[in-house]
């Protein structure tokens, strides 16, 4: 059943708008919740609704410790972030989810292992220790990984994450990893611009010690409400 609730009509209906519409007039459908508006252009348009959060979901994959390196030309990797030093005024990235041309000190997670447009002069630098992104969705903006310590790693933001109002949920997996004890992943939130992401082993079951090479396509989500 349709259900009439514009500025001149309520009523009942079970397939049709009102014909005789002023602008501004609004129907909403009671079965599917879609509320519409009567155009300029004599026709219902749906109202869209700005969604209650914005996503970034992603795979982690992590291996070995720290391992500081430079990129000066060549092609990038996806999914690793990148920190661009030194770029000159065409120095532009933007073809592998880089920024626009001339940006320096900026963070950013290759969208694919492209040769960057124009390197002129710039360096990218990375960690091989930090976690690479197989992103799946991301309607946050700017989010990108680094590596902080043996099993603690960073997933930071240019002031994104709201206190109160992000929701971090990452795979909590206990089990396994190539005979070698048992793991588990955790997370903390560390303030608007970055969230923490733990990983440890155990091979008793009862000490527990900050370790790398555990996140393997691991799922995480992060949530930030308006």
């Amino acid at each position: 059943m349709i259900r009439y609730n514009t500025k001149r009509y309520w009523g009942y209906s079970t397939d049709i708008k009102p014909i005789n519409a002023q602008i501004g007039d609004r129907f909403l459908d009671m079965d599917t919740q879609f509320e519409y508006v009567f155009s300029d252009f004599n026709q219902w348009k749906p109202i869209l609704k700005e969604p209650s959060y914005r996503v970034f979901t992603a795979l982690l994959t992590q291996n070995g410790g720290s391992d500081n390196q430079i990129l000066s030309s060549s092609a990038v990797t996806q999914g690793i972030t990148y920190f661009i030093d030194g770029a000159g005024s065409n120095s532009d990235f933007s073809n592998v989810g880089g920024p626009v041309i001339g940006t320096n000190s900026y963070y950013f997670i290759a969208t694919n292992s492209d040769i960057p447009n124009d390197y002129d002069g710039a360096n990218l630098l990375y960690n091989t220790g930090a976690p690479v992104a197989t992103v799946l969705e991301n309607t946050i903006g700017n989010v990108w990984f680094s590596y902080n310590d043996v099993g603690n790693y960073v997933v930071s933001s240019n002031g994104l994450f709201i206190g109160n109002k992000t929701y971090l949920t990452i795979e909590l997996y206990f089990g396994s990893l190539d005979g070698q004890g048992t793991f588990r992943n955790s997370f903390y939130y560390d303030g608007d611009s970055s969230l923490r992401i733990n990983t440890q082993s155990t091979g008793d079951g009862y000490t527990w010690t900050f370790s790398n090479d555990i996140l393997l396509n691991t799922p995480i989500e992060i949530r930030v409400y308006n």
